[in-house]
């Protein structure tokens, strides 16, 4: 019967040299899980750049396509935002909220900037992005109800949260 943990450890067989390397294999080459995690992020600038003119012609054409392109630029975000592109994303968000601010949906706003705001490993500079951009929308609403809307969802938004900006 065993009454102590370490008791236990001396019944283990010893592993050789080889097997110890195996097990230790993290610890003794950690530049290859920093090249690993580096090789997780991607550069998209040039596929927004070619992407977002496309994808906001027809809703600045016709405002009745504005749900589909909001869509297709969400889409092109989660790709940027995952691989923790930050001026891409950044750029995307800023997009998708002046498309709606052209189109003067501004329940459209509303929502997409606290989707934006709450999506998960959201990056904190695309967060300050979006809040200015929208507190720049502020002055270009149409009414008071509107624009107290707005401020609603600012504030929720960015309760709790510090940006020094």
């Amino acid at each position: 019967t065993l009454h102590h943990p370490f008791q236990l450890q001396a019944q283990r067989p010893a592993l050789n040299r080889s097997a110890m390397s195996k097990v230790n294999m993290d610890v003794e080459k950690p530049d290859e899980k920093v090249s690993f995690k580096k090789s997780l992020k991607g550069d998209f600038s040039e596929e927004v750049e070619a992407k977002l003119p496309a994808m906001m012609e027809p809703a600045k054409k016709d405002p009745k396509k504005l749900p589909e392109a909001l869509q297709n630029l969400l889409q092109l975000e989660k790709k940027t935002r995952l691989a923790a592109d930050t001026p891409s994303t950044k750029r995307l968000a800023e997009a998708i909220l002046d498309l709606c601010i052209e189109c003067k949906d501004w329940e459209a706003l509303n929502s997409h900037v606290a989707i934006l705001c709450k999506r998960r490993a959201q990056l904190r500079k695309v967060i300050s992005a979006v809040v200015q951009r929208a507190m720049g929308a502020l002055e270009k609403t149409p009414d008071m109800k509107t624009k107290i809307s707005l401020i609603e969802t600012l504030r929720t938004v960015s309760a709790g949260k510090v940006m020094g900006e």
